[in-house]
């Protein structure tokens, strides 16, 4: 689904996409750690299977506020335009309108190869046309 399919849903649902800082917020469940659960990667602990998408809510992948898969099964859009860091006030990440890249958190299933792991982190980003539709990218939505 592409990033204006993932954001017209959520207006049609009344609601929207999150922001990345919003994303990232609840992908870290209250830590400040490289991953919800610590420092160190578990890979039970995502699906990184190299093989498909697996059903959402496996108690091993739920953070400790009750969000499944933030890291892991499938990246996520976000709202935000990619703008290299640092976030400076007024950049325009955060306006839709805004053109260009966009921003995919949490890594996905094909994140298998021991080297992409990095791409499971709470804090890494994926820079990713907004037209672009793949079984590895999906949307959540923000209230």
């Amino acid at each position: 689904m592409s990033w204006y399919a993932a954001r017209a849903f959520c207006a049609w649902a009344g609601k929207r996409l999150p922001t990345e800082a919003e994303w990232e917020y609840a992908a870290r469940a209250g830590t400040t750690t490289s991953y919800w659960w610590g420092e160190e990667f578990d890979p039970s602990r995502t699906n990184r299977n190299g093989r498909g998408v697996e059903p959402v809510g496996a108690e091993r992948r739920t953070n400790q506020w009750g969000l499944s898969d933030m890291l892991g099964n499938v990246e996520e859009w976000v709202s935000s335009a990619y703008v290299p860091y640092p976030v400076r006030p007024n950049d325009g990440r955060d306006d839709p309108a805004m053109r260009g890249m966009r921003v995919a958190r949490g890594g996905s299933y094909v994140s298998n190869a021991a080297y992409d792991v990095g791409s499971l982190r709470a804090a890494a980003r994926a820079r990713v046309p907004p037209v672009m539709c793949v079984e590895s990218i999906g949307f959540r939505c923000a209230r």
